[in-house]
């Protein structure tokens, strides 16, 4: 059954390759009717176009691709609920090979504006899409006082251990209920391959 949800979740998450996932981006009022135009505009003039221009200058991209190269869909999964945080926005690249040089360089998404910061978002995050089992791990590694430092790659978790320099991976071939049941795997596995 392990190896069967393990492997489901590989597929679930090589689905998601080349989706990115944008947070605390506030609902506008044009994007309020549902306007997939205004959403990609907003996403790529006012927040990716800075990431794109450092991994130009940083010379990870030839060019800074247009829009329409860049995005292939744009969209949030679910309508936004009065008094709670704005839905994620999706961003399916329509090239996978723009998906490292965003990652790299997201430390250059700009400060949310005075409106911005008004309707209660304190910095926007871009992150890799995972699975809900992928995501799940990465948070409760990056809730554990055990680990220093967690990422993902692909869909593949791995972590630091605190006082430890070399990174873990993470075992997609448990579903795991705590951090502790992860790194200890991560462990175990580790010293397996020594042997």
């Amino acid at each position: 059954l392990r190896r069967l949800q393990a492997d489901n979740n590989r597929l679930m998450q090589l689905q998601k390759n080349n989706t990115l996932r944008l947070n605390h981006l506030p609902v506008s009022k044009g994007e309020e009717v549902n306007n997939f135009a205004s959403l990609r505009s907003t996403v790529y003039d006012r927040l990716l176009k800075p990431i794109l221009v450092a991994a130009k200058t940083a010379k990870d991209l030839a060019t800074i691709p247009q829009s329409g190269t860049l995005i292939e869909a744009c969209y949030r999964p679910f309508k936004p609920v009065e008094g709670k945080p704005p839905p994620p926005v999706f961003i399916k690249l329509a090239n996978i090979t723009f998906k490292a040089p965003l990652l790299k360089h997201k430390k250059n998404l700009p400060a949310p504006t005075a409106d911005e910061k008004a309707a209660g978002t304190t910095k926007f995050s871009l992150v890799e899409d995972l699975t809900p089992a992928n995501h799940r791990c990465l948070n409760l590694l990056s809730n554990s006082s055990r680990v220093s430092k967690v990422w993902s790659i692909d869909g593949v978790i791995k972590f630091i251990l605190s006082g430890h320099a070399k990174p873990f991976v993470v075992s997609p071939m448990f579903v795991y209920e705590t951090a502790d049941n992860i790194v200890d795997e991560a462990l175990l596995q580790a010293s397996l391959r020594k042997k």
